[in-house]
């Protein structure tokens, strides 16, 4: 047995109205409805995936999943549209004051 605690704010399964929903559960690629899950509290899911020897593949699919590369792409676009901001105010400030390229 494999006892998990998933954070909500990485993995969620949530029913329209914020219910939550049962994950669904795959073991070596084959869905299993075997799990138990135990209750859950506002920030944690707890789950209890049985496993046999020579398993070696779990899935767990909710309907809610944070990024791995969220922080990175914000910080991305807003280094994006301060280059643009700097190239818009430096190419504007030489056409008024009429400097050579």
């Amino acid at each position: 047995m494999i006892h998990l605690q998933i954070p909500r704010l990485l993995l969620d399964s949530k029913k329209p109205g914020n219910a939550d929903e049962s994950f669904l559960v795959f073991v070596n690629d084959d869905e299993i409805t075997s799990f138990h899950e135990g209750a859950s509290d506002y920030g944690y899911r707890y789950l209890d995936i049985p496993i046999v020897n020579g398993d070696s593949k779990i899935e767990i699919i909710g309907t809610t999943v944070i990024p791995e590369f969220a922080n990175i792409s914000n910080l991305i676009f807003v280094l994006a549209i301060g280059l643009v901001t700097i190239f818009t105010v430096v190419s504007k400030t030489r056409m008024n004051l009429k400097l050579p390229l």
